[in-house]
Order: structure tokens, then C-alpha cells, then sequence
């Protein structure tokens, strides 16, 4: 090897160092960052039978007195039943998908499915800023350092597109959380 090459390597080895530094930094601050987010715990929401009707139309969870446990949107609140159109159940010969009543004498608590809108943008932008920085990285590792802006620029865009994607996913999945609601009668 010349001496020149040996140069040319050693700036190559040199600025995929930075742009690694720069990418492990990028995450970690993205971690940092959403994780006051993922603190907050669900208070539990106490209402009577008759105030029930804030649950209609949305995604409930119901532990059965016999244990199993039964998921859907509720359909209507009567004055002795409660009406779920069941999407999932972990005893389908007990509770078949479909419409179910739950006796009032049988419900004591449930879990209200809910959505917190700060995790799907928050996920989106983080996973932009990472994807570009491990995609600026891959590029500039493998396209001869930064001599050559052309791939660098299109992983990096490329790899903020993927991560914008997979940040709405997590941040979609980590938006969805229970709420308890205590039912008393």
C-alpha cells in the first residue's frame, strides 16, 4: 500500500467513526427522550351504573366471573346488562364472537382501552431522526466515506422513510394502554 492510500484509508476509518458516534448518539437520545413518555400510569376511573355510557362504542376488556376474559366494543348499557360485540375471548365455546350481554351482577370492574395521541408523532419524528443517522452512517461506511454525497443522500432519505414508518408502528402500539374502570352499583 502507498502512502497515499494509506491516508485515504485512514480518513475513511476516521469519518465512519464520527458518523457511527454520531448514529449511537442519535438513539440514545431518542431513547431519552421518549422515555418520560412511557411513565405515566392509568388512574383508575370510578363511575356508577348509570354513567356506564362513556364506555359505549369503545374497546372494552371484561375478566368473567369465571375467569375468562372477553374484548369488544360495547354496543349499549341497559339497565340490567351491558351489551359487548365480542372480538376476542379466551373461551370462544363460553363467550362466542358476537353480541354478548354481561349481567350488571356480574360486572364489578373492566378495562377501557384508550389512546394517547403524543406516542404516534413523538415515534414518527424519532424514527425519522434515527433512520437517517444509521442510513447517513451505512452510506458514508460503505460509499468511500463522505467523498461521495450521492449514496449518502439516498440511504439517509431512504432510511428516515423506514423510520418514520416504524416509529408510527411503535408509537401507534405504545399510544394503546388500559384504563380501569371500577363500576359501582
Amino acid at each position: 500500500m502507498s502512502q497515499m492510500e494509506v491516508e485515504e484509508e485512514m480518513e475513511k476509518t476516521l469519518k465512519t467513526g464520527i458518523a457511527a458516534r454520531s448514529a449511537a448518539f442519535a438513539l440514545a437520545s431518542a431513547i431519552l427522550m421518549a422515555a418520560p413518555l412511557l411513565a405515566t400510569a392509568a388512574s383508575v376511573i370510578n363511575v356508577k351504573w348509570e354513567g356506564l355510557g362513556i364506555v359505549i362504542n369503545k374497546t372494552v376488556s371484561i375478566a368473567m366471573p369465571d375467569g375468562k376474559v372477553v374484548i369488544g366494543k360495547v354496543l349499549a348499557v341497559t339497565p340490567e346488562t351491558l351489551v359487548v360485540d365480542v372480538n376476542r375471548t379466551s373461551d370462544a365455546r363460553a363467550y362466542p364472537l358476537g353480541s354478548t350481554r354481561v349481567p350488571r351482577t356480574n360486572l364489578r370492574r373492566l378495562e377501557l382501552q384508550t389512546k394517547r395521541s403524543v406516542f404516534r408523532p413523538v415515534g414518527t419524528l424519532l424514527g425519522v431522526v434515527v433512520g437517517m443517522a444509521v442510513g447517513a452512517y451505512v452510506g458514508a461506511a460503505h460509499h468511500n466515506g463522505l467523498s461521495d454525497a450521492g449514496p449518502i443522500i439516498a440511504l439517509a432519505c431512504g432510511g428516515g422513510a423506514a423510520g418514520a414508518g416504524l416509529g408510527y408502528a411503535v408509537g401507534d402500539t405504545l399510544a394503546k394502554h388500559w384504563t380501569p374502570v371500577e363500576i359501582s352499583q
